[in-house]
């Protein structure tokens, strides 16, 4: 999982460990991060997913 400025820079990277197929929750901690917008992705198996997020 990563998280990513509107420049593109990778600014967080959490490796998440194999799981078993279904729905997961992940947890990361941004309080390092100033408030603004960012994307976090997710990559798996050659899929990658990424959807934007604001930090207030």
């Amino acid at each position: 999982m990563q998280v990513i400025d509107g420049t593109g820079r990778i600014l967080s990277f959490q490796r998440i460990e194999s799981s078993l197929p279904g729905i997961h929750t992940v947890s990361m901690d941004v309080r390092n991060l100033a408030k603004g917008n960012y994307f976090v992705r997710l990559i798996s198996e050659g899929s990658v997913l990424s959807k934007p997020v604001v930090i207030n």
